[in-house]
């Protein structure tokens, strides 16, 4: 399938995602998009579509499989991290008031990075959903 496809469905499929799993405030919905769009488009940079062959680890069930398992994991850990540096960063902002602006970008990169991970995820879990409904299919490993 071609980008034009895997992207607004990847979209689709961060921002749900994004929402379902956090609280469906506007920015994280958009953080969830943006991480989806980014998300349909990697396995096709890893491995880019020069022939109808293309397809190997980065198009397989079991990289989709190791994913799947590896997620939860990874996002709860990311998660507990990110948290600890919003917070670092709030306590900085109040020591030191006059680099407060550099603060606050640390501070809403660090509150949206889940999102836009969980986005990602998603993204590319329906790139490999749409390829795997191609007559190629998806290979297990190759």
């Amino acid at each position: 399938m071609k980008a034009r496809v895997h992207r607004p469905v990847g979209m689709l499929a961060g921002g749900t995602a994004a929402a379902y799993f956090s609280e469906p405030t506007f920015a994280n919905v958009l953080a969830g998009i943006a991480g989806g769009y980014a998300g349909a488009a990697l396995p096709d940079i890893f491995e880019p579509a020069t022939s109808p062959f293309h397809r190997s680890l980065f198009h397989s069930w079991t990289f989709a499989t190791g994913g799947a398992v590896a997620t939860p994991t990874g996002v709860k850990k990311l998660k507990t991290y990110a948290e600890q540096r919003v917070m670092h960063y709030e306590l900085r902002r109040a020591m030191d008031p006059a680099n407060g602006f550099w603060y606050v970008i640390a501070i809403l990169f660090w509150k949206y990075v889940v999102q836009f991970v969980i986005g990602l995820i998603a993204g590319y879990a329906s790139h490999l959903a749409l390829d795997a409904t191609t007559p190629m299919g998806l290979p297990f490993f190759r």
